[in-house]
């Protein structure tokens, strides 16, 4: 009932459309512009997209200090961490009540280490890549400011 009283659907530019449609050089098919009708063009254009953030821009702190902790100073059951720094100087001070809450200098947890050297690999990699990228950049300069020497 509804539909009976809405006006019939026409879409725009069908007849605009099929009008300018001329079949491919050399075909004589008439079902070439008939194809050619039902198919969608878009303009060229290049579509770029986000990259996917690295692993270390997604995790949270505590896994990047646990990720150190395996990579750079043992296993949890190995010697670094489960033998010699089972306990430190600061995980024993945050565990005394009044005490506790003040900061202890000079000492390290075991995740703070880890973190630390997570952190400092990283900046490492980041900085070597960029010095990289300057060499490439700064003999690029140099070879397209060279002067050929052709006497």
């Amino acid at each position: 009932m509804i539909a009976a009283g809405l006006p019939k659907y026409t879409p725009v530019g069908t007849t605009a459309a099929t009008d300018k449609l001329t079949p491919p050089e050399g075909s004589t098919e008439p079902d070439a512009v008939a194809s050619k009708a039902s198919i969608v063009h878009l303009p060229a254009m290049i579509v770029r997209d986000r990259r996917l953030p690295k692993a270390s821009e997604v995790m949270t702190n505590a896994e990047k200090a646990r990720l150190g902790m395996e990579l750079y100073i043992g296993p949890e059951n190995g010697l670094d961490r489960g033998v010699l720094n089972l306990f430190t100087v600061k995980s024993l001070w945050q565990r005394l009540p009044f005490f506790g809450r003040f900061p202890l200098l000079g000492f390290e947890t075991n995740e703070q280490r880890g973190l630390r050297l997570y952190q400092e690999v990283e900046l490492r990699e980041e900085l070597e890549s960029l010095d990289l990228l300057s060499t490439v950049g700064q003999k690029a300069d140099a070879a397209a400011n060279a002067k050929p020497s052709g006497k």
